[in-house]
């Protein structure tokens, strides 16, 4: 989501070529015809010894004045613009998968370390990760940058939605918590839909967009806790941004997160949200938020955060204005856009 903000809005001296390392290019719909993006679906992604020399041959055939690379799927081509002395490379640093919720794997640490301190700059997108990115992986001061993930205020904005409401059978008068995002090991949505279940909120309802492997194991589990009429399951949404406005109460559950972006469109949709303590959840939410936010895997903190924000709604009301107001002030797109491009700038001009 960020990747195809930044290229829907650098402006037309930029012009990308995407290489999706895992052979998905589900993320093309989202880029505008006015992007001046292609994507390269020629990528191998089986990884191994040879995997460098595979994207050093794509690399070496798209010739790029700069690559871009995202996170630990994308070191092998860290490594073939390196050896290849084919460009300089920019790293982004965003999160971890499942695999890395409970901590960082030792060999991808010291591979890290040795890489991303012969790059020009490593891009973190949290206060977490840049504190991971010098102790860590221990990157030079000089070669690691923060910029703060921006979101669309004009497109998350405040207003309700109650023919959505309508749509999905959710009666007037309930309190409509909702999720955003993958149905994916990390985001620890058992914890939410047991949390949901143990707070026993009269007239209130759960509702989660996205789309993964774990949706038929979420259904069962919302079957066997007896709140299956109580939680809708709505899958993989184009646009977003009317169902927030559907919403009461923003809701996540993460074992690992940095700056989600879900969260940055709930709070600039004028929501209060629940959240784990991962990542910057606390620096983007801020203190007045401090008794909604639960301890990661702590359920009983998370009950009582739910029940908290269900029983006021002048305190639901109040979080969701402080949030907007936050977001525009703070994590606005156009300031992402311009910090990116300047360190792109930067980098070329070097």
């Amino acid at each position: 989501m960020r990747v195809t903000s930044l290229v829907n809005n650098l402006g037309p001296e930029f012009v990308h070529s995407i290489v999706p390392l895992n052979g998905s290019a589900l993320a093309q719909s989202r880029l505008l015809p006015c992007s001046q993006a292609r994507v390269v679906n020629n990528a191998d992604n089986r990884g191994g010894w040879a995997a460098p020399f595979r994207l050093g041959s794509i690399l070496r055939k798209l010739r790029p004045d700069l690559l871009l690379t995202y996170n630990w799927g994308a070191m092998d081509a860290v490594l073939a613009a390196r050896v290849g002395r084919i460009c300089p490379v920019i790293h982004n640093e965003c999160g971890f998968g499942a695999e890395e919720a409970g901590g960082l794997k030792r060999r991808r640490v010291l591979m890290r370390r040795l890489l991303l301190n012969t790059l020009p700059l490593t891009i973190v997108v949290s206060r977490t990760l840049e504190q991971l990115a010098l102790k860590s992986f221990r990157i030079q001061r000089k070669r690691v940058r923060f910029i703060q993930t921006g979101v669309d205020t004009q497109r998350f904005c405040p207003r309700r939605n109650g023919e959505l409401r309508q749509q999905l059978n959710i009666p007037k008068n309930r309190i409509v918590f909702g999720y955003v995002g993958g149905l994916r090991p990390e985001k620890n949505l058992p914890l939410l839909i047991g949390a949901f279940a143990k707070a026993e909120i009269a007239d209130s309802h759960l509702l989660l967009l996205g789309e993964g492997a774990l949706r038929p194991e979420l259904q069962a589990m919302a079957e066997q806790l007896g709140i299956a009429a109580r939680v809708s399951f709505v899958g993989a949404v184009q646009d977003t941004a009317p169902h927030y406005n559907a919403m009461d109460v923003f809701v996540m559950s993460s074992a690992t997160e940095q700056t989600p972006n879900a969260l940055l469109e709930a709070m600039a949709s004028g929501l209060p949200a629940v959240c784990t303590d991962v990542g910057d959840t606390f620096h983007m939410l801020g203190s007045s938020s401090r008794d909604l936010i639960a301890p990661s895997g702590n359920s009983d903190a998370y009950v009582r955060a739910l029940k908290e924000i269900a029983g006021s709604k002048e305190l639901r009301m109040a979080l969701g204005d402080a949030n907007r107001k936050r977001c525009v002030s703070v994590y606005s797109r156009e300031r992402m856009v311009q910090e990116y491009r300047e360190a792109y700038l930067s980098v070329l001009e070097r």
